[in-house]
């Protein structure tokens, strides 16, 4: 998907992003003036995942933005996990998403993220999630991802919805 990179680009000059492994309440507004979804509470966090910091690498000749994963991250792939965000469906006229972009935060218009790659996930599910207007929990099968073809660090298979927010 197109609009993974486009977003992505948009975000590698965040540096507060691969510095930030403190508290959630430590992240800062995103460029509109929105919060990060808070930690739900029997999930993994933003701050957890925003701890990637995002290198560069040669591939076929071609530069790459890469992810160095935290030890903490690494921990996860293969795990079943949740994570509270919000949704940027890739096709808002289905009212179920078999895949979508979950973010960190809201965003105003998928052409102009304010995030990096480390806050936001490719979610994958068999059987859709509805369309989600506010934060909302979604659990699945954590991958960490080195060299994405679209861009993406993470993803997650074989996703649910859980619930509403935190």
């Amino acid at each position: 998907m197109g609009l993974a990179l486009a977003g992505l680009g948009a975000g590698a000059s965040l540096a507060w992003a691969q510095r930030s492994s403190d508290v959630l309440s430590s992240l800062p507004l995103d460029g509109h003036g929105w919060a990060a979804a808070p930690t739900a509470r029997d999930g993994v966090g933003w701050e957890v995942l925003g701890a990637t910091r995002e290198a560069t690498a040669t591939v076929n000749g071609q530069l790459w933005t890469v992810p160095e994963f935290t030890p903490r991250v690494l921990a996860l792939v293969g795990q079943r996990v949740r994570v509270n965000g919000y949704m940027l469906p890739w096709d808002i006229e289905v009212g179920r998403q078999t895949r979508f972009a979950l973010m960190a935060y809201p965003t105003s218009c998928p052409f102009h993220l304010d995030v990096g790659p480390a806050f936001m996930i490719d979610v994958r599910s068999p059987r859709g999630v509805p369309m989600q207007e506010d934060s909302f929990v979604v659990e699945g099968r954590f991958e960490a991802l080195d060299r994405d073809a679209e861009g993406w660090f993470y993803r997650l298979q074989e996703a649910t919805y859980v619930r509403a927010g935190a």
